[in-house]
């Protein structure tokens, strides 16, 4: 916990530090982008507290949106119950507001797929939105947090997650 703690007092840090250049987007830049989140579940009443690995690939089809694809993979270890592997793909929209600053505010949606295995394989629908700010570090590298609320569907049971992210991204 404490570890995690730490991390996410540097994260904020990181996100506060001004810097001397002014983020500026532009149509076919490409975007790639590592992030780690905490997630919290709620599944039928009960509360779960995950951790994943986010990996993400975009492109600027204009100055201020981005279109693309985000990858997560999250392994969860129920104990004697085995373990649960994790797969969503989930294509992406970002709308960046265009501001005269190193700090970016966006918003998006995503909708896709999630495969998960234990003892059988099976898929799930997912959509969702988020918001978030990065700030530019570099003209190329900045370092985000957003807020993701999603929704999908496993075995006729609704899950809400609500999801906080931060990670790096570089543009080239």
């Amino acid at each position: 916990m404490k570890r995690i703690m730490i991390l996410g007092i540097v994260c904020v840090m990181l996100m506060v530090i001004p810097s001397i250049v002014i983020a500026q987007t532009q149509a076919g830049q490409r975007e790639v982008t590592m992030a780690g989140t905490l997630t919290k579940t709620e599944v039928e009443g009960e509360s779960v507290t995950m951790t994943m690995l986010m990996g993400g690939y975009g492109y600027f089809i204009s100055d201020t949106t981005a279109v693309g694809v985000n990858t997560m993979l999250m392994r969860i270890d129920a104990g004697d119950d085995g373990a649960t592997n994790l797969l969503f793909l989930d294509p992406f929209v970002k709308y960046h507001f265009a501001t005269e600053s190193t700090i970016v505010p966006y918003v998006g949606a995503h909708a896709g797929f999630m495969i998960f295995s234990n003892d059988v394989s099976e898929t799930a629908f997912s959509c969702g939105v988020y918001g978030g700010v990065k700030n530019y570090l570099t003209e190329n590298v900045s370092v985000f947090a957003q807020l993701d609320l999603s929704r999908y569907t496993i075995e006729s049971i609704d899950i809400n997650q609500t999801q906080i992210t931060v990670g790096y991204s570089y543009a080239f």
